[in-house]
């Protein structure tokens, strides 16, 4: 990174920058099998096996360059107007190549490279590139520090969409009102020190297209026909190597926009030894930018990126903050609480079967309702008797298996549609995974060089689904999850009255999404403490010091929640098992010369 300045007139500064970022990986593997020895029944649970050793070799280069050059210009007129202006241009390339090898059927160790593998060989390699160019400006007034207005455009242009749908422009105004400068505010200055009114408006724009939503796999040419090779055909009953095409191509797909509109005012009490901000806001997402999902039969293809929808957020925030110091004893106390109400205010393409807009697994985008809410079925309780069976709706249609019977243990569900049979026609929305409020709390107390710092975090009002999480990490890897101590008290025959359902293997219905498997999501958590001391300044001139610092760290030290997974803080849209946040404790010194 480099930058160069120079000051064309009095108050008119140019400023070029730029970076370079250079990642490179060159990988070699060699994996040798070995033997398993399970230490329960005193085996050899895998042996070696007849298929040697296997060797890889992967290469990785990515060169990211990043230029920008901005013009700025200010000046003061009459001592009382403040005038400022910037004009700005950036650009980024991010180029990227990749190569991979592997063999199998390694028969010696001392040949540990590809050429001595006997089968089993694949070799491949690809191209990434995407660029950006962007324009953008600013212009600010304000008078006396008093009136505050500055206004925003820019222009962006991704290589993500094509042409005609390249550029995305997006403008931005704010104002703000310092009220406690004005002649009429100072009788209440002693008590309202600083208060200040505020207002903004303004449009961001998103290129990032991620295949299958995930942020690991980005899709540069989500607009384009792209070809695949090695791809098998049936020719004559043989099967023969071509090209494909790989996904469906969408060149209409283009920015997505957010719209912002806040009105917020900060104030400062007693000398600003209370401060405190409040917002109110609204925010649009429009064109939001979304992979659909595609039947097999039109040809095992990723489905093509659309502008799929609209979602709305509105909501405020409020963050406070009480500071004092008297002699050697300070003590500070702050938090902050933001509200939000979210609602899919527009959805393109409903599902005509089942009268739902789209769902994505266990969860649905449609019209009027908060955005991937959880879907499933209406649980009704736990059959305890065949006689509850035999008057309940037939639920054997949930598997659309006939050899799948309902048992004594298994959930029941609510029959909505009231067509004496449970169906997917059934489900309905049984949770919202969006938290209504989010805090946070810390405070600090400090006495000659003692200082004790705690933080807190938290969401309420926001329910998680247990499919998938109720079981503990397995630290033995994949061959065997541990099992929630909740699953003592399902149902059998000993236990009739058990919480929880029968096990059943293989499919049943309590496979099922269901609100049996809604949860609370709401939780607070400490997550961080430390305490630390500073040693006298005196003590440590005379070794040649300036600071000596002492300290203890605690990181996720107490939860306090009623969710029954894993970790109420790995995000509900995930349902599969996670490594869990744990608790960390240190011990350091920090030093200075």
């Amino acid at each position: 990174m480099g930058y160069l300045q120079y000051e064309l007139l009095e108050g008119l500064l140019i400023k070029g920058t730029a970076g370079v970022n250079y990642q490179q990986r060159d990988i070699n593997s060699f994996a040798v099998p070995v033997e398993y020895w399970n230490f329960r029944t005193n085996t050899i649970s895998q042996p070696k096996g007849p298929n040697g050793a296997n060797a890889s070799s992967s290469f990785n280069r990515t060169l990211h360059v990043t230029l920008n050059s901005i013009l700025t210009y200010t000046k003061t007129l009459a001592e009382v107007h403040n005038i400022s202006a910037l004009l700005g241009y950036s650009q980024e390339t991010s180029d990227s190549r990749s190569f991979f090898a592997t063999g199998g059927k390694i028969y010696t160790e001392s040949t540990p490279v590809l050429d001595a593998a006997l089968d089993f060989k694949n070799v491949g390699g690809a191209v990434q590139n995407w660029r950006m160019r962007s324009g953008f400006s600013r212009l600010g007034y304000n008078y006396r520090g008093k009136y505050l207005l500055e206004a925003n455009f820019r222009a962006d242009g991704s290589s993500r969409f094509s042409r005609d749908y390249r550029w995305g422009y997006f403008p931005s105004f704010s104002a703000g009102w310092r009220v406690t400068d004005e002649p009429f505010a100072q009788p209440i200055t002693k008590v309202v020190s600083d208060l200040k009114i505020r207002g903004s408006w303004g449009k961001l724009g998103n290129n990032a297209l991620f295949i299958g939503g995930d942020p690991n796999r980005p899709d540069n040419y989500a607009y384009q026909n792209l070809y695949s090779s090695r791809q098998n055909y049936n020719f004559g009953g043989q099967p023969v190597v071509g090209v494909a095409p790989t996904g469906i191509p969408n060149e209409q797909i283009q920015w997505e926009t957010t719209t912002i509109t806040n009105v917020g005012a900060d104030i400062g009490l007693f000398n600003n030894r209370v401060t405190a901000e409040a917002d109110v806001f609204n925010r649009l997402t429009d064109g939001i930018l979304y992979q659909l999902n595609v039947p097999n039969y039109i040809g095992n293809l990723d489905g093509p990126f659309v502008n799929l929808a609209e979602v709305r957020n509105w909501g405020w925030s409020l963050a406070a903050r009480y500071q004092q110091k008297v002699n050697d004893f300070e003590f500070g106390l702050g938090g902050n609480i933001t509200s939000i109400e979210n609602e899919v205010t527009k959805y393109q393409g409903p599902n005509v079967r089942t009268g739902v807009a789209n769902t994505n697994g266990n969860f649905i985008v449609q019209e009027g309702l908060p955005i991937n809410s959880i879907y499933g079925y209406q649980a009704l309780g736990i059959f305890r008797s065949q006689e509850e069976i035999d008057a309940a709706p037939v639920h054997t249609v949930v598997a659309n298996n006939p050899r799948v019977s309902t048992s004594v243990g298994d959930l029941q569900f609510a029959d909505l549609n009231g067509d004496g049979q449970i169906t997917p026609l059934d489900r309905t929305v049984i949770g919202n995974v969006n938290p209504k409020h989010t805090y946070g709390l810390n405070a600090n107390i400090g006495w000659k060089g003692l200082d004790l710092s705690l933080l807190f975090n938290g969401v309420a009002g926001q329910d998680a689904l247990l499919t998938g999480q109720y079981f503990t990490w397995d630290p033995e890897g994949s061959s065997g999850r541990k099992i929630n101590a909740a699953w003592l008290d399902r149902v059998t025959p000993e236990n009739p009255d058990g919480s929880m359902p029968r096990v059943a293997n293989g499919y049943n219905f309590n496979n099922n999404v269901s609100s049996f498997w809604v949860t609370n999501g709401a939780y607070l958590r400490l997550r961080n403490a430390q305490l630390m001391y500073s040693l006298p300044e005196n003590l440590i001139s005379r070794i040649k010091m300036k600071a000596l610092r002492v300290y203890v760290n605690g990181q996720n030290l107490v939860t306090w929640t009623k969710f029954k997974g894993n970790d109420p803080e790995q995000t509900p849209l995930n349902t599969t098992i996670n490594f869990p946040n744990v608790k960390v404790y240190s011990l350091g010194l920090n030093a200075s010369f």
